[in-house]
């Protein structure tokens, strides 16, 4: 029986297969779909048509990524982006983080350090019909909680032990969603409520871990355009340049109250 699962989703075409090569049998590979007619040679295939439980409100993107042990019985899941191709063996990492103290860990954001320029940013670009009623529905709910802090993490991917602190991140993470927006474009800016999660539970918590985003770009993964006939072309690309360290982890300072914090970062 595998000790460790892989998760990763594809909803509306919106990504490519992206192949293991030599999957460990000590990994269970899951690849969530609404496509009946979804192949894979390497991944399990879990067909998921629709959240019927939910009309409105974050999309399955969203639900699998916080509710990832309904999928899997593993003691420890990694969820990654449909984004994200596995290029070698992973097992060292997920047996590093078992071994480990820490219980929830997920990625910086290094484009953005606060959750109001996040979701500033996406009303004014409008990506995915994010609105500046969404925006300002977000902004309220931090001004009425008094959140002052900075930092912001990305959700492309976290890994979990099936505990209770990691079940109570998600579930924050998700009712949190529901009292920021009523339609499919909150699910795409699930980092901001993921955020403020982990501010209210988990920031002083020794069991979490702040994951490099050099593992979008390491020995294990790459991170790669989305499923486009252009991006097809163009093949994988970085997510971030990783070329000054200490840019990237100066933001994280006041996250995390004045208190230092250096990411678990991985082998290139």
């Amino acid at each position: 029986m595998p000790k460790y699962s892989i998760l990763t989703c594809i909803f509306a075409g919106y990504e490519m297969v992206r192949e293991v090569p030599d999957p460990n049998p000590e990994i269970e590979y899951l690849l969530i779909t609404d496509n009946p007619d979804l192949k894979s040679e390497t991944w399990n295939i879990v067909y998921y048509p629709k959240l019927l439980d939910y009309p409105e409100g974050p999309d399955r993107w969203a639900y699998v990524r916080y509710h990832p042990f309904e999928f899997t019985n593993t003691d420890i899941c990694l969820y990654i982006d449909g984004s994200v191709q596995i290029k070698s063996d992973p097992i060292d990492m997920l047996e590093q983080f078992a071994n480990s103290n820490w219980e929830y860990g997920t990625l910086q954001n290094t484009i953005v350090n606060d959750i109001r320029t996040e979701v500033n940013r996406w009303a004014y670009y409008g990506y995915y019909g994010f609105s500046s009623e969404n925006a300002n529905r977000v902004i309220r709910f931090l001004d009425d909680a008094d959140y002052k802090s900075e930092g912001l993490v990305q959700s492309t991917m976290i890994i979990y032990k099936n505990t209770r602190l990691a079940h109570a991140i998600n579930d924050h993470t998700w009712t949190t969603m529901f009292l920021w927006g009523s339609n499919y474009q909150v699910d795409r800016i699930n980092q901001t409520a993921l955020t403020y999660a982990l501010y209210k539970m988990a920031y002083q918590n020794p069991r979490f871990i702040l994951m490099h985003p050099r593992f979008l770009w390491c020995k294990w993964f790459d991170y790669c355009y989305h499923n486009t006939r252009e991006s097809q072309k163009a093949g994988f690309a970085p997510f971030v340049n990783m070329s000054d360290d200490r840019e990237v982890l100066c933001n994280w300072k006041y996250f995390f109250q004045d208190r230092w914090v250096f990411p678990w970062v991985p082998e290139l």
